[in-house]
């Protein structure tokens, strides 16, 4: 159950900075970062423990579901199957991954301290390991533009990784944890839990984010959405953009179902309360994976990925 009271503010880490010095928040920050690698491979194991017995009957959705531009006839009927093969491991993974999300703005809190804590009292070095790191990327990106002429980086990288993450100088959320082999049809098993979450929250008009629904529930969409943002990363970026392509069929195929349903409920809601969750979720998703949203837009449109109520709302 949510208290609703600050845990942690602003001005935490600044404290802890103070008692401990830079040293101290740095050593809690890669604590963390080992408590993110744990959870991030329990998921990974238990998600391939649930897909591999049902393998054949994921690629057999998978097929039926693409391409993911189009609104298949029974898709409906094949996201129910998806939950039932999953059945109730949803709930576990997802309190995993709203843990991570949790430890990951946590460290993205200590970042920004580390990083202001640098300036304020070393500007050259903060300088340095930033001239430094610009130019590290500057020669990746080259050699990955053209491997024949420029070769990688040495050993320099992983000589610098530490000084990098004591100045704050890191992104968490694009961070790799864990490294493991693909899962076929992964995607599958994480829009369903989208499709199990979604229905837990509720968009606050006045606070402009998602919210539980019930108060009981432990459930918290932002750290969910930064949870599942930091699974994607863990493996090839081609499966991001099958993701979010899923994520906009499932909002197309709601809004489809939505007009065949009676008119009583039409008269209800302007579009389904189910594809406006989904369509949030996305939002934040993508927010936290550095997916440009124009993309999506290409698949759904854009007054669904915004604030459709609202805006019909006031035209009338």
């Amino acid at each position: 159950m949510q208290s609703l009271k600050e845990v942690v503010g602003t001005r935490t880490f600044t404290s802890i900075c103070g008692a401990l010095g830079s040293t101290g928040l740095g050593a809690l920050d890669r604590l963390m970062c080992f408590l993110v690698a744990k959870d991030l491979h329990v998921i990974i194991s238990r998600i391939r423990k649930v897909m591999e017995p049902h393998a054949d009957q994921y690629t057999t959705i998978m097929h039926r579901l693409t391409p993911w531009s189009s609104v298949p006839l029974h898709a409906s009927k094949d996201y129910e199957h998806l939950c039932s093969l999953v059945g109730n491991t949803w709930s576990e993974l997802t309190d995993f991954l709203i843990r991570v999300g949790r430890i990951q703005l946590i460290r993205n809190h200590v970042a920004n301290e580390l990083r202001s804590n640098c300036k304020l009292n070393s500007g050259s070095l903060f300088h340095a390991l930033s001239a430094a790191n610009d130019a590290l990327l500057s020669d990746l990106i080259r050699h990955y533009q053209k491997p024949d002429d420029f070769p990688m980086p040495g050993d320099i990288i992983a000589e610098m990784s530490p000084f990098l993450d004591n100045v704050g100088l890191c992104d968490p959320l694009s961070k790799v944890y864990v490294t493991s082999k693909p899962i076929p049809e992964l995607t599958l098993f994480l829009i369903v839990l989208v499709l199990k979450n979604a229905p837990r929250a509720v968009f606050d008009d006045k606070l402009l984010c998602l919210v539980t629904a019930k108060r009981e529930d432990p459930f918290d969409a932002a750290p969910f959405a930064i949870g599942m943002a930091t699974l994607l990363k863990q493996f090839h970026s081609d499966l991001g953009d099958v993701f979010f392509g899923q994520l906009t069929q499932i909002v197309r195929v709601t809004v489809c179902d939505f007009d065949h349903s009676e008119p009583k409920q039409k008269e209800r809601e302007v579009v389904p309360r189910f594809a406006e969750l989904v369509s949030r979720l996305t939002e934040l998703i993508a927010d936290a994976a550095n997916f440009a949203l124009e993309e999506a837009h290409r698949a759904l449109p854009p007054l669904l990925l915004a604030d459709c109520r609202q805006v019909i709302a006031a035209k009338k």
